[in-house]
């Protein structure tokens, strides 16, 4: 599918969901199994992928073990999700709102005011280009 098509759809589905849910820090696999959720009707293939986040070397975001598939309460999980699309293209919907309600010692929350991103939506970049801007996902 073409860049322009899926982006567009994506940062679509994105504002849609972040207007609904305007408190989603800490809700990363909610926001994208909401998000992911909408975009078949669309026509738009893609995965939702849980793993780790690695910052400039220092992992913020650490998957230790599954996310729960039916939990009974409220998950305590410290892993990070994200939505891969073709061509390798990462849709991050979640991380600039988390990554804001940190405290101002986090290493994710300073590098990302300092590439100028903090204040922006969702952010939507190659794996090439997630690792030149000093983040690592391992997808698990």
């Amino acid at each position: 599918m073409d860049y322009e098509v899926f982006s567009e759809r994506f940062n679509q589905r994105t504002s849609e969901v972040l207007g609904i849910f305007p408190n989603t820090a800490g809700l990363c696999v909610n926001l994208c199994a909401c998000i992911s959720f909408a975009l078949p009707n669309d026509g738009v293939a893609h995965s939702v992928a849980l793993g780790s986040l690695s910052c400039n070397g220092v992992k913020d975001f650490q998957y230790t073990r599954a996310f729960p598939r039916k939990p009974n309460r409220p998950a305590d999980w410290d892993g990070h999700a994200w939505i891969e699309f073709a061509d390798s293209y990462i849709g991050e919907p979640s991380l600039l709102r988390t990554a804001h309600t940190f405290p101002e010692t986090s290493n994710v929350k300073n590098h990302l005011k300092r590439l100028g991103l903090l204040g922006r939506g969702a952010l939507l970049f190659t794996a090439q280009q997630a690792k030149d801007h000093g983040f690592k996902y391992t997808k698990k």
